[in-house]
């Protein structure tokens, strides 16, 4: 690796290199544009605007289908499990960014507990009100700390599908939090 001396297995610019951080060294060093696809500033913007308007589709299907309950109990259910795998350090993890589970690590162990059982009700429609408004809050509190760190520009990982499945913490966590949030509004007043 011309960067750090180690011994290189990426091989670019006639070199072998041992990670993508050194190529991008080398590229800011050496003045040269990196590779891959280029976009248009305009590109993200696009995308996400697709993402947004599929995503208000598929939640105003299911609710009409009446399988958003359904959908949500099983996503609730799926990924707790996840969050169990590894428990210790999903709540480690949870803690960097969530508010409430900075403040309380009780808190940030109880969490996957919490969704599998909102997952639960949800599944058997038991006790739906309940349910949907502690949904709406656990998931409006999670998209405050997940807004705060994007803000901050701190690169973690996302501890939505446990620490074995690895993720950064973007935009999608954001949309996906505030997505189950407006869910569970909508069962509440729809």
């Amino acid at each position: 690796d011309p960067i750090c001396g180690m011994e290189g297995h990426i091989f670019q610019y006639d070199h072998y290199f041992c990670s993508q951080k050194c190529i991008e060294e080398y590229e800011k060093q050496q003045n040269i544009k990196p590779q891959g696809i280029t976009r248009k500033p305009w590109f993200k913007t696009v995308i996400l605007l697709f993402a947004v308007a599929f995503a208000i589709a598929l939640v105003i299907f299911l609710q009409l289908t009446g399988f958003m309950i359904l959908f949500m109990g099983g996503f609730f259910v799926v990924v707790s499990i996840l969050k169990f795998v590894d428990w210790k350090g999903f709540a480690q993890q949870f803690s960097m960014y969530d508010v409430v589970a900075k403040r309380s690590k009780l808190y940030a162990f109880t969490y996957p507990v919490i969704e599998f059982g909102l997952g639960i009700a949800f599944l058997l429609s038991f006790q739906l009100i309940i349910t949907a408004t502690i949904t709406f809050i656990i998931m409006g509190v999670g998209s405050i700390g997940v807004a705060q760190n994007l803000l901050s520009k701190n690169p973690i990982n996302c501890a939505c599908l446990g620490t074995k499945v690895k993720l950064p913490l973007t935009t999608f966590t954001l949309f996906e939090d505030v997505l189950m949030a407006i869910m569970a509004l909508m069962i509440l007043f729809l």
